[in-house]
């Protein structure tokens, strides 16, 4: 089994962390949040925080663990966000500070939005080199400012699609794009 109770975890679909408290079968586990809530969660949402980062066990994990990380900072290879969306294994990139950064009060208040875009950027840059045709930018929903910034910069290239990703998935807080005329 991949995770044991007092197992800290963090969440694919929702902000946060929590601590396994009981394992209740094969797929599913009981997390309290930081708010002490219980909560049931499907093992496949969950991902196992570590004093090196974060272990994906998801749908797909036994095709990713042998990956291994291509640019610098803490969590921003994309093979550290594959996971699976429908019948793919696609990366999920969660431009959410505290999911980029050890301590993300050590950016000042102008500097996040331009990291978390450069962070955006070579994702995008790495995906297009990797031929990977689609992938999912979480951006959140908030004021929409990383939202605007995304699309724009979106809109300016000829290479890729971009539309709200799905919506039962992810809210209305994430971008999926798909790239395009690459791979002739």
């Amino acid at each position: 089994m991949a995770f044991n109770v007092g197992d800290k975890v963090s969440f694919l679909n929702e902000t946060g962390e929590g601590v396994v408290t009981k394992i209740l079968n094969d797929s599913e586990v009981e997390v309290e949040t930081e708010d002490g809530f219980s909560f049931t969660y499907p093992i496949g949402e969950l991902v196992k925080v570590t004093l090196e980062g974060y272990e994906y066990h998801g749908p797909g994990y036994e095709d990713l663990k042998d990956e291994k990380p291509s640019f610098g900072q803490k969590k921003q290879v994309l093979d550290h966000w594959m996971r699976k969306v429908g019948k793919q294994v696609v990366p999920v990139v969660d431009l959410h500070l505290h999911e980029l950064l050890n301590d993300p009060n050590s950016l000042k208040n102008w500097e996040k939005p331009e990291y978390q875009m450069n962070y955006f950027k070579n994702c995008l840059h790495e995906a297009i080199s990797r031929k990977i045709q689609r992938i999912i930018f979480v951006h959140g929903v908030g004021e929409g400012v990383l939202r605007e910034k995304i699309h724009k910069y979106l809109a300016e290239r000829h290479d890729v699609e971009y539309n709200d990703a799905p919506i039962r998935e992810f809210g209305h807080g994430a971008t999926e794009v798909r790239l395009f005329g690459l791979f002739n």
